[in-house]
């Protein structure tokens, strides 16, 4: 979250701790509502675990803490932070100019 926000910094965009999520000082309980169900119907939202052996690796512990989802202002640029990876990124553009997605 910490080097997320380093790299991301002045990106125009919006980081969402997951809700109830205590670790980012200025969202100190995590999304809203109604960000969570807007997140959760673009399928973005980072959701809990119920798998046993996701469980069994330590994957949900201190849930939700530390665990969020970035998207740029335009929604190209889209980070979960703390999923099953430490950091997944993706870069969204219509077409086939795969270099004009990292532009």
């Amino acid at each position: 979250k910490g080097l997320l926000g380093l790299g991301l910094a002045g990106a125009p965009g919006n980081y969402e701790p997951l809700n109830g999520s205590g670790s980012y000082a200025p969202k100190p309980v995590g999304m809203s509502e109604e960000t969570e169900a807007e997140l959760r119907a673009e399928a973005l939202l980072i959701e809990e675990p119920d798998s046993g052996v996701l469980l069994a690796s330590g994957f949900g512990r201190h849930w939700p803490d530390a665990r969020g989802v970035f998207l740029s202002a335009d929604r190209r640029v889209r980070a979960r932070v703390n999923e099953e990876d430490h950091l997944q990124i993706e870069v969204v553009e219509e077409g086939q100019d795969l270099s004009g997605a990292f532009a």
